[in-house]
């Protein structure tokens, strides 16, 4: 994280105390720059040609519990520079197939997660338990 006083009081100003707090607790630092766009879990996209090489676009999640794999893959294609036209703009050049399922997020970590079953009627490996000689 690049820190400058004059940088952080400089974006403050630009985005308001509000949102530079939430920034400050969910990306851990303040920056400013063009909202591009919003996907459907309320995400927020921005681009600031000035910043920092690799850093000028990112997103202010909605909430502080966010996973990566929250983001679109529209949005993951305009986020990590695949594609210079953000989803708005390719929305008549995507494909519309009937199979192709809307984006969930990973369930990987939480209650709702992928649990297997065990197929066997009773366990194949027993706990040894070792069986002391006797002392003579």
């Amino acid at each position: 994280m690049s820190f400058s006083l004059t940088r952080l009081i400089t974006n403050v100003a630009k985005v308001g105390p509000k949102d530079a707090w939430h920034q400050l607790m969910i990306l851990g630092e303040v920056k400013s720059g063009t909202l591009v766009g919003t996907d459907h879990h309320g995400n927020r996209y921005y681009e600031n040609l000035n910043e920092l090489w690799q850093r000028e676009r990112w997103v202010v999640p909605v909430s502080k519990k966010f996973c990566p794999t929250d983001i679109p893959a529209e949005w993951h294609m305009w986020i990590h520079k695949v594609d210079s036209r953000t989803p708005q703009e390719l929305a008549d050049q995507l494909p519309k197939h009937k199979w192709i399922a809307p984006h969930t997020s990973s369930l990987t970590g939480s209650i709702a997660n992928y649990k297997s079953y065990d197929t066997t009627p009773e366990p194949k490996v027993e706990a040894w338990t070792p069986k002391p000689a006797s002392r003579s």
